[in-house]
């Protein structure tokens, strides 16, 4: 920057005036310098935020995502808990059918000796009993049959959810 010389005392002179567009001249390109950088920065501080709503906004997603996750998760292992439970009532009507049929073939049985030696018709008798015998084994063979089903069943849905922790209480077939 350029003075005025020392022996030009009056403030009107042309010195004065070259150093006065001088100084006001810089004045005005640091404040347009400054605007300018003032407008960079608030170019870069609205990206800056764009980019943080962007980012809160896939946040949100996944939070959503995670949650829909975590309530399938739950909805399924409900599920299997259902089942597991309705497997246990199943083998425990099958053991109670099982063992109340294997008491009828008992005591059928035990009828047909008593009754063996007094009856006319034995051959037809001993079909009959023999036949009845025949299907109360092939509903006990069905009915064991229909556990062991449900058992496949219920190990490949624990297979599918293994990752997860069994809850309390849950049956395991051996």
């Amino acid at each position: 920057i350029r003075r005025p010389p020392r022996s030009t005392q009056s403030r009107s002179s042309a010195a004065s005036d070259v150093y006065k567009r001088q100084v006001h001249g810089g004045l005005r390109r640091k404040e347009r310098e400054s605007a300018e950088r003032i407008q960079e920065l608030e170019e870069k501080l609205k990206r800056q935020e764009d980019e943080l709503a962007a980012e809160k906004k896939k946040n949100e997603a996944a939070k959503a995502a995670e949650t829909e996750k975590d309530m399938l998760v739950k909805a399924l292992q409900d599920k299997v808990n259902q089942l597991e439970e309705e497997l246990w009532n199943l083998q425990e009507q099958n053991e109670k059918e099982v063992e109340k049929m294997k008491e009828e073939i008992k005591i059928h049985r035990e009828s047909l000796s008593t009754q063996r030696d007094s009856l006319p018709h034995q051959k037809i008798i001993d079909s009959l009993s023999d036949n009845l015998i025949n299907e109360q084994q092939q509903r006990i063979s069905e009915l064991e049959g229909t556990v062991k089903d449900l058992s496949k069943k219920l190990v490949e849905n624990n297979g599918r959810e293994s990752a997860k922790p069994r809850a309390q209480g849950t049956l395991r077939l051996e």
